[in-house]
């Protein structure tokens, strides 16, 4: 045999054949460019998960501020609907206009009276019974009556 033959011979043996020794080298590249592939696809999607859980959580506090919103909406309507109703607008006629409907009689009891005498005592003293009178007959008692 050759000298050659016999150094490839040994080296066939030793496995450090310079074919498979290309071969290996390839192969370990190529690993080892997978690997790096591998490992930024999952940073990428990893960043992206973070992304959407952010994005998520945005989406439940907005949806949260829209049903409270919407609840805010739908009692203001419903307040709406009461100050609309004839009830409310002839409760603040007789609270702040001191108006009467026809045929009703104004009662005024002294400020502090039922608090001192009592209810049951109430019944016992006189109250004043005022008829009512037009508007403007107030107005000028108010302004042109001496006390």
């Amino acid at each position: 045999m050759r000298k050659t033959e016999i150094v490839r011979a040994q080296n066939k043996r030793n496995g450090c054949d310079t074919g498979t020794r290309g071969k290996k080298v390839f192969l370990s590249l190529i690993v080892l460019i997978l690997i790096v592939i591998f490992v930024f696809v999952v940073l990428r999607m990893s960043h992206q998960a973070k992304k959407q859980n952010g994005i998520n959580e945005e989406i439940s506090k907005f949806q949260l501020q829209i049903n409270r919103l919407e609840g805010e909406n739908q009692d203001l309507n419903e307040l709406i609907g009461y100050l609309k109703t004839d009830d409310f607008k002839e409760k603040e006629a007789k609270d702040k206009l001191n108006l009467i409907k026809e045929g009703e009689q104004m009662v005024l009891v002294k400020e502090g009276f039922l608090e001192e005498e009592g209810i049951s005592k109430a019944t016992e003293k006189e109250t004043e019974l005022v008829v009512h009178r037009e508007n403007y007959y107030y107005w000028w008692h108010y302004f042109f009556s001496i006390k």
